[in-house]
């Protein structure tokens, strides 16, 4: 997957953000009184709501996983794995 897509979370977030706001523009359409601060406010919250809900991916658990876990093996002095090796294969694996 393009490192330019965005994650589930933030895509889920995204896009109850502007469905939320599709259905306040025609429910005010239809005749509905909703004050404009309203209007502004719920498609918001409701982004952020489901995005802190929304669980991550399991490909965005894994890399942090393993980020955490170079971190650890780095912290041994005998160990010959670093953040610069975990970046070296990180790029090997992305193609850049």
């Amino acid at each position: 997957m393009s490192k330019w897509f965005p994650d589930r979370k933030v895509l889920g977030g995204g896009m109850s953000a502007i469905v939320a706001f599709l259905l306040i523009q025609i429910a005010s359409a239809a005749g509905a009184d909703i004050p404009a601060e309203w209007q502004a406010i719920l498609p918001t919250a409701i982004g952020y709501a489901v995005s802190y809900l929304l669980p991550p991916a399991a490909r965005d658990v894994i890399a942090r996983m393993d980020d955490a876990l170079v971190e650890i093996a780095a912290a041994d002095p005998k160990s010959k794995v670093s953040p610069a090796v975990g970046e070296a294969v990180k790029r090997i694996h992305d193609g850049t």
